[in-house]
């Protein structure tokens, strides 16, 4: 009984492995002329230049710079952006001027009068009689 089990179930995954490998897409293997054109655009798209700042102007599209205009001068996430941009530039001018040498000045004045005819008692009169405080 174990035996038929055993049998049905290797069958059953041999069955569906079959079905599987079947039912899955036509895949080509590429060719040697398709891999070679291809590495050759590649190579050949490659630039080190950098892309121009007002990229759209190249369209010679009146319409395209006005929306792009009329986009960038209404774009509030954009001025909060440029906003950001400028803090954290301000900032590090911060961080930075922490490295530089400091210079400080400060001033202090200070007056005093003492009048000189006012009762002083002197720094060894008693306020109290020296009596022996502990009579018991």
């Amino acid at each position: 009984m174990k035996a038929q089990r055993k049998a049905l179930a290797v069958r059953s995954v041999l069955f569906l492995c079959g079905l599987i490998s079947v039912c899955g897409p036509n895949v080509r293997a590429q060719t040697e002329e398709s891999t070679k054109t291809w590495a050759a655009t590649s190579i050949r798209g490659v630039s080190t230049e950098k892309p121009a700042a007002e990229w759209w102007n190249s369209f010679h599209d009146e319409e395209l710079t006005r929306l792009i205009s009329r986009a960038v001068a209404n774009n509030l996430d954009l001025r909060l952006a440029a906003a950001r941009v400028d803090e954290a530039r301000a900032a590090r001018g911060v961080a930075k001027s922490a490295f530089y040498p400091s210079v400080g000045v400060t001033t202090s004045a200070e007056r005093l009068r003492e009048r000189v005819a006012a009762f002083n008692p002197g720094v060894n009169a008693p306020t109290f009689h020296p009596v022996e405080l502990n009579n018991f």
